[in-house]
């Protein structure tokens, strides 16, 4: 499973800020969001996965339940155990075992920050909503909007796309349903929809995933593969 991205915005206020001059609110989000990073060495998740692939008037849909690992500072490890595709079990013989590393760039660290731009769209005492646009056109680098729960400086959603796609992806985006009552910040559903058209082949991808049971600073030695 890879990190994805969306981008969908409605603009309220025509003033763009940088987060240096910006706002009280995104700096408090973006310190807490960052101490919690440093907090958080290893941590273990179930997610359920849910993929849809339409190709022309084709349809496949793969259920998974698998298993992800978190390793500081930036690897990723998933796990599938059990696998249906279109309602029928598949049967593994060994986990699947997927690796990978995080290379997009976040919005609330140190780059991030001085790199992007943060335009308010909305404010409530309950929901603050920010459009964040990167200052330059590079690889890995991702546009959307930031809402932030304003009593806690907490992330509530994330809805991103990278700012360059390949030249066959007509749609790539992303969004990150954070939920509050962990002990850490957290993603509780993400949902991505991509759509590839090369050949006169138009491919649309959509993946659900909801996480449950996250486990903080464990011990992965015995957890795994070697």
């Amino acid at each position: 499973m890879k990190h994805w991205s969306i981008f969908c915005w409605v603009i309220f206020f025509n003033t763009y800020l940088s987060a240096d001059d910006s706002y009280p609110l995104i700096k408090r989000a973006a310190d807490l969001f960052q101490k919690e990073k440093l907090e958080i060495k290893t941590y273990k998740v179930t997610q359920d996965v849910t993929s849809t692939i339409k190709e022309n008037k084709t349809t496949i849909v793969e259920q998974r339940i698998q298993t992800g690992y978190f390793k500081s500072p930036e690897e990723y490890i998933f796990i599938t155990k059990e696998l249906e595709l279109n309602g029928i079990k598949q049967i593994l013989t060994k986990p699947l075992v997927e690796r990978t590393t995080k290379s997009e760039i976040d919005w609330l660290s140190k780059l991030g920050l001085t790199s992007h731009s943060f335009q308010l769209l909305s404010s409530d005492n309950k929901l603050t909503k920010y459009l964040v646009s990167p200052l330059k056109i590079q690889a890995g680098y991702y546009r959307g909007q930031i809402w932030i729960n304003p009593q806690n400086a907490k992330i509530v959603k994330i809805l991103k796309e990278p700012i360059i796609k390949k030249r066959e992806m007509m749609k790539y985006s992303l969004e990150l349903n954070f939920e509050m009552n962990y002990i850490y910040q957290m993603p509780s559903h993400t949902n991505l929809t991509a759509v590839y058209q090369k050949d006169n082949l138009y491919t649309e991808v959509k993946v659900d995933v909801n996480f449950k049971d996250y486990q903080f600073n464990i011990d992965l030695t015995k957890e795994l593969p070697k």
